[in-house]
């Protein structure tokens, strides 16, 4: 069911580093402030809730997918969010009782709320975060949400400044995250059953020429704004490598955005269709995340300890 919004209670819902601990002493701390917000739209699943500190400042909080992963992104807006989004690039995430993990993160601008984090590739439960490389071998897995039955919060730290949102227990969020994202994947043309086949992923064997035809295409809807955006790339393949759907989602407060570059994967892209155990050529599924720094820049994460 897409484009649903869906109000329900917490009582419905219900990183290379040390775990976090008691010891981790936060400057500010977060308590639910109403119910947990399911928005089933036509390209992401995404979940809100907003809190409340005893001064009575706000922050609201967002977990969002676009398939079936182990990972999600975090938006997280409000008044104390404009002292992490100072820090030197990155911030330290921690869920209770899991391993810490340095983000990359997008700043920006959530209305009345004020300044915005935005991290992708959050993995809960330690380990770590997930590169743009890395995020193929987790496709059609999907976010533990029995794990998620032993947490209750999580900081987001920069080196002088912790924030900690107690979120209540998150098996029931991320149970409804996982009921979405395998929908949502659905519609796209790709079953889960399909994707547990796929041995190898897919690849892209021209994707230099793909990259600059991206950033000349960019430079036709704006000139340099300093804002900045990710971007999703999803692409499902027959067994041969041809394209039988493409999508490629906002996943930031871009404005402005044209969305007709699929055009140029469809046109231009070559792929090496992904492969089962034995070798065979399978139906299967390409992701990318992108990056735009201002409105006529594209790039593709590279790999570093920090990725966005």
């Amino acid at each position: 069911m897409r484009g649903l919004s869906v109000l329900f209670s917490l009582a419905a819902l219900g990183l290379s580093g040390a775990p976090s601990t008691a010891a981790d002493t936060p400057d500010r701390v977060y308590r639910a402030d109403g119910k947990w917000i399911a928005n089933w739209g036509e390209d992401r699943c995404r979940i809100s809730r907003s809190f409340v500190d005893r001064d009575g400042d706000t922050l609201v909080l967002f977990f969002e997918q676009l398939g079936p992963a182990s990972t999600l992104r975090l938006l997280a807006a409000g008044k104390d969010i404009n002292g992490l989004a100072d820090a030197p690039g990155f911030v330290t995430i921690a869920f209770e009782g899991f391993p810490k993990a340095d983000h990359g993160f997008l700043q920006g601008n959530f209305g009345d709320y004020g300044t915005s984090i935005f991290l992708a590739g959050v993995l809960p439960f330690g380990g770590g975060p997930v590169t743009a490389e890395d995020e193929p071998q987790r496709r059609g897995t999907q976010l533990d949400s029995a794990r998620a039955r032993e947490v209750s919060s999580f900081t987001l730290a920069d080196l002088n400044y912790r924030v900690q949102i107690n979120t209540g227990s998150l098996e029931h969020v991320f149970e409804a995250l996982n009921s979405c994202s395998r929908d949502l994947m659905e519609t796209e043309g790709m079953r889960m059953e399909e994707l547990a086949k796929v041995a190898t992923p897919p690849t892209l064997t021209n994707g230099e020429e793909v990259w600059r035809l991206l950033k000349f295409r960019s430079g036709e809807f704006g000139q340099p704004t300093g804002r900045e955006g990710i971007f999703d790339l999803r692409i499902v393949l027959d067994a041969e490598g041809k394209i039988e759907f493409c999508r490629l989602v906002a996943g930031s407060a871009e404005k402005g955005f044209r969305d007709d570059h699929c055009d140029v994967f469809r046109d231009r892209a070559q792929f090496t269709p992904g492969t089962d155990a034995e070798g065979r050529p399978v139906r299967s599924l390409y992701t990318r995340r992108l990056v735009k720094r201002d409105a006529a820049y594209w790039r593709i994460p590279a790999k570093r300890r920090v990725p966005l």
